[in-house]
């Protein structure tokens, strides 16, 4: 928070006794969310389907129904949000997202509308508002964050007197604005660097290191010229094991015997960990249940590959720490024979030549999603051992650097959202003054 905003606070306060609010001006009102806005859940009229993204900003479609596999819930119809409705997600791992449409959307089951019945109150104010809310009472169930419905309808909000509610959004308005406008900046700062880092790969990984190497062709026309000495060969042949959370028992029989904890013996690993290698709070199960999950156990360096949904295609190795861990579902575990080097193929996997199949197979039907004989059939090319460690050493010397400077770049992001999400709470709780 800027010093000038530090320094502006309201004459008086009182006490709300709701934890996430803390104190309010004493002018400030606190209202239930279902005594200021209509709750609605918006039913099927359609067999269309889609699945938004962990960001809410894209649209993918969804071929199965909720009766023909239960981890698919959305179903949508077409509703026609005018600008006094809110929608927020309920389940899944943004739960609690609060999100703005104007005009014909398609809603999904996992969606819910407020529509606001007193329309003397600021939309915009009790949007910011509803977004802190949401985020400060959804609740962690068995795999995922649910807010409900009636959850979200008990929910009790500030509600200051509606010309400070308008000067609020419009400084709030302006504020996040310019921090969007920075953090976009970097995010496309990020997005040079991994360009750069790919091409450099793509080179090592198909052209390799000689400029003067001897090329044959493969083939394969997508592919091209290869390496004289390099083999072409589907990625089964090098796998010893590929599995995943469900090897171990059925969802029934998982949920009765596997308890998700905040913090204890083994960390369950998710895809949502792993896309910030870690460094986040993460969901742990006892002793026991990570030894019932024993098939899809995980040691460091292994290389994960996800499955289902936006990121279907996403490939990771597993970062280096010192706890016991398991694995989410949704991702496939792949342990390789020793004739061939770990890194060599993550760095495979990762370039375009693989990234483009594994992308074809994803989205090869309505619902984007990996099987175990998709990921079998991606065709790799190998050198000889001590050239794939060549290789390997190269690409871990020219990324390093570039990985240090995304690590940074990303630091400063993930800084000002934690700014904005900061800023947004003290404003709309009263904490400063900003007009």
């Amino acid at each position: 928070m800027t010093q000038s905003t530090k320094k502006q606070q309201y004459s008086k306060y009182k006490l709300t006794h709701i934890d996430w609010i803390g104190e309010i001006p004493e002018d400030w009102g606190k209202w239930k969310i279902s005594h200021l806005f209509k709750v609605d859940r918006w039913r099927v009229i359609d067999k269309t389907q889609i699945s938004v993204d962990q960001n809410n900003d894209q649209i993918y479609p969804v071929f199965s129904s909720q009766t023909q596999n239960n981890w698919c819930l959305w179903y949508i119809e077409t509703y026609d949000y005018d600008k006094d409705s809110i929608t927020w997600t309920t389940d899944w791992a943004n739960a609690g997202s609060v999100f703005y449409r104007q005009g014909k959307f398609n809603a999904t089951n996992v969606c819910w509308i407020l529509t606001m019945i007193n329309k003397n109150q600021s939309y915009e104010y009790l949007t910011y508002c509803i977004r802190v809310a949401a985020l400060n009472n959804r609740r962690v169930d068995i795999l995922w964050y649910k807010l409900m419905s009636n959850e979200m309808a008990s929910i009790r909000i500030p509600l200051p007197p509606l010309t400070e509610q308008q000067s609020i959004a419009n400084y709030l308005d302006d504020k996040t604005t310019k921090i969007d406008e920075a953090i976009s900046l970097k995010k496309n700062q990020i997005e040079l660097l991994k360009e750069k880092r790919t091409a450099m790969i793509n080179q090592a990984m198909t052209k390799w290191l000689d400029p003067n190497a001897e090329m044959i062709e493969s083939g394969i026309e997508w592919i091209g010229k290869i390496p004289k000495g390099w083999e072409i060969k589907k990625l089964k042949r090098e796998l010893k094991i590929l599995t995943d959370f469900t090897a171990n028992w059925s969802f029934a029989d998982l949920a009765k015997n596997v308890n998700y904890l905040d913090d204890w013996y083994s960390r369950l690993v998710r895809l949502t960990d792993l896309r910030v290698n870690l460094e986040n709070t993460g969901i742990y199960v006892d002793e026991n249940a990570h030894n019932y999950l024993k098939k899809s156990e995980l040691f460091w360096w292994e290389i994960l590959i996800a499955n289902v949904w936006a990121h279907a295609w996403f490939v990771c190795k597993m970062p280096k720490g010192k706890f016991k861990c398991t694995l989410w579902p949704n991702m496939y575990l792949l342990r390789f024979k020793d004739n061939i080097d770990n890194d060599f193929i993550y760095y495979s996997l990762i370039s375009t030549y693989a990234h483009e199949q594994i992308l074809l197979n994803a989205t090869s039907t309505a619902q984007p999603k990996l099987n175990k004989d998709d990921v079998k059939d991606i065709i790799i090319l190998v050198p000889k051992n001590v050239e794939q460690q060549r290789i390997v050493e190269y690409i871990g010397s020219k990324t390093s650097q570039i990985d240090q400077t995304i690590t940074t770049v990303q630091h400063s992001i993930d800084l000002l959202l934690e700014y904005k999400q900061s800023l947004i709470s003290h404003v709309v709780t009263g904490k400063v003054k900003v007009f």
